[in-house]
Order: C-alpha cells, then sequence, then structure tokens
C-alpha cells in the first residue's frame, strides 16, 4: 500500500505495490525503490498511481544494498551501491548512470553521508570514517558501536551524526564517541534513518523501527515522538525525504508517503 501523512496528522492510503519495499530515494516526485523478492533490482515507482517499472542497470547481477537521493531545486541526483561496493549514480538531465567506487574499498555500502570535515559510512564491516581530504584511507575511529554494525546512517544539517543499528536503536556520534540516542522508541531494531530538510540548520531526524513505525527526533529534543496515526503497518524497513515529504517503505508491500509534521 502507498499512504500519505496528512497535514491534520494522520497517515492516508493511496495504492497497493507487489512486496516489501527494502530500499527507496525519492526524487522530483519519482521512487526509486529496490522491491522484496525481485532480482535484487532498482524500479521507478508513480508515487501517484504505484505502477512500478524496472530500471536498465549497468550491472548483469546487482544485489543493492543502499538507495539514496538528493534534491536541489530542479537538480536532482541518486545513487545506489552494491553489496560488491560499487556505486552508480544518474544526476538530472542526464540518462546514463555515472560509475565510481566511493567508499571503503572491499565492504558493501549501507549508508554513507558526508561534509566539508569528512564522511561517514555503514558498512559490512562496521562504521568507517574518512577525513577531509577526500583520501582512500578509511579508518574506524577508535569509536565502533556496540552490537551489530550500523545499517543506516544520517546526517543534520545542523552537523550531527546519527548510526541505526538493527539491535541497539539509534546512537548518535560526541565528541567521545557513540552515544544512545533512543528514549521514546518502542524498540531497538532500527532499519533506517533519513534527515529533513538536509540543507536547513532545523533538521528533523527520522527512524523507520520494525515493529515500531516511523518516529521523529525534531531539532533540540531528546526523545522520539511517534508518526502512527492511520499507519497500519508498523514493520518500517526504508526510508526517504524529499522537501518537507517523507517516504517510508514497510513489509507485505506498504510505502506510507508522509508529510513533515
Amino acid at each position: 500500500d502507498l499512504y500519505r501523512h496528512e497535514q491534520d496528522g494522520a497517515w492516508t492510503p493511496l495504492s497497493a505495490l507487489p512486496d516489501y519495499v527494502q530500499f527507496l530515494g525519492v526524487a522530483q516526485a519519482v521512487g526509486y525503490v529496490g522491491i522484496g523478492g525481485t532480482d535484487g533490482g532498482l524500479s521507478l515507482l508513480d508515487l501517484a498511481t504505484g505502477a512500478l517499472e524496472p530500471i536498465s542497470l549497468p550491472v548483469r547481477e546487482v544485489d543493492i544494498r543502499r538507495v539514496s537521493a538528493w534534491v536541489s531545486g530542479s537538480d536532482w541526483s541518486v545513487s545506489y551501491s552494491t553489496a560488491a561496493g560499487h556505486s552508480f549514480t544518474r544526476y538530472s538531465g542526464r540518462s546514463t548512470w555515472w560509475t565510481g567506487r566511493y567508499g571503503p574499498p572491499g565492504y558493501a555500502i549501507l549508508g554513507l553521508v558526508g561534509d566539508s570535515m569528512g564522511a561517514t559510512a555503514a558498512t559490512s564491516g562496521g562504521v568507517l570514517y574518512q577525513e577531509e581530504d577526500m583520501s582512500e584511507m578509511w579508518d574506524a575511529g577508535g569509536d565502533a558501536l556496540p552490537g551489530t554494525a550500523a545499517v543506516s546512517v544520517a546526517q543534520t544539517g545542523w552537523g550531527r551524526t546519527y548510526a541505526a543499528t538493527y539491535d541497539h536503536g539509534v546512537y548518535e556520534r560526541g565528541r567521545d564517541g557513540w552515544e544512545p540516542r533512543n528514549e521514546g522508541l518502542p524498540t531497538l531494531d532500527v532499519r533506517a534513518l533519513a534527515t529533513s530538510p538536509a540543507a536547513r540548520s532545523d533538521s528533523s531526524v527520522y527512524a523507520a523501527t520494525f515493529g515500531g513505525g516511523v518516529h521523529v527526533l525534531l531539532p533540540d529534543s531528546s526523545s522520539w515522538n511517534p508518526m502512527k496515526r492511520g499507519l497500519t503497518n508498523s514493520e518500517a524497513l526504508s526510508l526517504a525525504v524529499e522537501g518537507d515529504a517523507v517516504y517510508v517503505g514497510t513489509t507485505e508491500g506498504h510505502i506510507p508517503l508522509g508529510l513533515e509534521r
């Protein structure tokens, strides 16, 4: 199902999809989705009708581990990473994918954020960092996350970095390493993070939890708030943000769409 989070704070169903949405990116009101139960490829999603169209990708065997989108005015880009560690990006005004290898070599990239101070990547080998010189040197920074490796990372406009884990919830990176940020979350099984609006200093952070739905951490808040009215499937798997719109992919073919409260 496809849901919209209306201005009155409720989620409204729009259309149905064939299976769960494991990865999700949105640019110019078009969804780029990885649908569970398929060959691991990428499809275009018409957000109004729910129609899916497979995308021809520049690799034969695709095992996508990350999909993200960036939008600024009329400019946009969509990128995805594979289990083999390769990255592909498509820019507005271009019909082809640019092939690159940005990220720690030898790892599947599950999440990637960066700014002028450097980059942070959630990989199959844990969370790794790269200094601002953009060299090929990545390291753990001496402050590894407890438990399992992070499955998603997000960065706010005010420069804070967050990481999500399957079994230890959300962590915020501080001066002394990673600190838990789980007050208000009903479960520590967090599958994805996103920020909105990413370019503003007052970015909110969104968390997709498996079994607990979607929660938002507002600027200057220490506790997560639920966004659940009308959301009938609480098994959230993926998140994407475009402007004030927040999108979440869930199990059983649900893709709820929400507007920032």
